[in-house]
């Protein structure tokens, strides 16, 4: 008896009730469907997508967190940062003062409201009252970043970095990342924010040390023509690629970042290392496609199915069977569902050991 015949009404119960799609697949012997079926859904956990302590215009240095992957869970209410005070250099000022019994160790505690939820998910914190004991521009400070829920307990592990104080119409490299497009193609994109006299023509990225796969179809990359937004730009390529693209994913890459004008004049490099982001893959889709395939096997469902144990009629008869139960209560546990079949129609969910035997009867 070929055990396609329980997985057919899976693609029902997956439009209907996930979990309870995943507790049928489990029993009747499915355990990678199971498994599969039980992360449908799920969001990915919150995490800090990027920090920085800015000089305003007026007055005064705004802190700003941005957090990823928190607008389906809505776990994260606000953030704590810890600004680390540094002997001989400007003293945080603002938030909540804490230092040792001695009076060493100080350090400064920052709690960010939630600004603005953006369009594409990700979650604004914001302080604007820091403020320091002279210009602390271009200095760095070492944090400590909390996610905290609505009863300010901590979301994850807390985050340690060190921040450099931006000035405030600093032109400044904001991020450079690599992520897979297809098989073969990478994108490489750096975002520039600052530029508000449009000083940056075009970024140069050259990869200086990594272990993995080589880059192609060179090690150095000219990024231009970018797309603008006020003082931000984004600078991408699409054909970027590696010497074996399918192990690039998690590879280290540190390269040098080069930002150059219409001179093509260095206005500033920075090395950052890059961690290559490999092919996404929605795990619903890759489920929805497996589960067609199966709904179309339907039509040649009689041809593997021993007529001596089952029919086409029996088949169809379960099927709606188990249509008009979830119907009736698409958050029934699945030993009620069973129950509800067996009394109404005469028919089971079948237990591991009858799969062998026939895994739908009549009673």
């Amino acid at each position: 008896m070929n055990r396609l015949l329980l997985a057919l009404p899976f693609a029902v119960l997956l439009g209907m009730a996930p979990s309870l799609a995943s507790d049928a697949a489990h029993v009747v012997g499915l355990e990678g469907l199971s498994q599969d079926l039980e992360g449908v859904g799920a969001a990915e956990a919150a995490f800090i997508r990027r920090a920085k302590i800015r000089k305003k215009t007026t007055s005064g240095y705004r802190v700003v967190v941005v957090v990823g992957d928190d607008a389906t869970n809505n776990e994260v209410d606000s953030v704590d940062v810890v600004v680390d005070h540094v002997p001989g250099q400007p003293l945080p000022q603002g938030g909540t003062l804490a230092c040792d019994d001695d009076g060493s160790n100080c350090s400064t505690t920052l709690n960010l409201p939630l600004k603005v939820v953006k369009a594409n998910g990700n979650k604004r914190f914001v302080f604007n009252d820091l403020d320091f004991s002279d210009d602390a521009t271009n200095f760095s400070f070492g944090t400590t970043t909390t996610l905290k829920d609505a009863a300010n307990q901590p979301v994850g592990v807390p985050v340690s970095s060190v921040v450099e104080v931006e000035d405030s119409g600093d032109v400044r490299l904001r991020s450079v990342i690599v992520r897979q497009l297809d098989d073969t193609n990478f994108e490489m994109r750096a975002v520039v924010v600052g530029d508000f006299t449009d000083a940056v023509q075009e970024v140069w990225v050259c990869i200086a040390d990594y272990t993995g796969p080589d880059p192609e179809p060179d090690d150095c990359f000219t990024l231009a023509n970018p797309t603008v937004d006020g003082g931000k730009k984004v600078f991408s390529i699409t054909d970027m690629s590696f010497s074996d693209p399918s192990a690039a994913a998690d590879e280290v890459y540190s390269t040098v970042v080069d930002l150059r004008d219409a001179t093509l004049g260095s206005l500033g490099a920075t090395e950052v290392d890059i961690v290559v982001q490999g092919l996404a893959v929605d795990e619903l889709a890759v489920l929805q496609a497996e589960n067609e395939l199966l709904t179309a096997e339907l039509a040649a469902l009689e041809a593997v199915v021993d007529a001596a144990l089952v029919t086409g009629a029996d088949v169809s008869a379960f099927l709606a069977a188990v249509v008009e139960a979830l119907e009736a209560d698409p958050t029934a546990p699945l030993e009620s569902v069973g129950a509800q079949i067996q009394a109404a129609y005469g028919y089971h969910l079948a237990s591991q050991t009858e799969l062998s035997a026939g895994a739908v009867s009549p009673q």
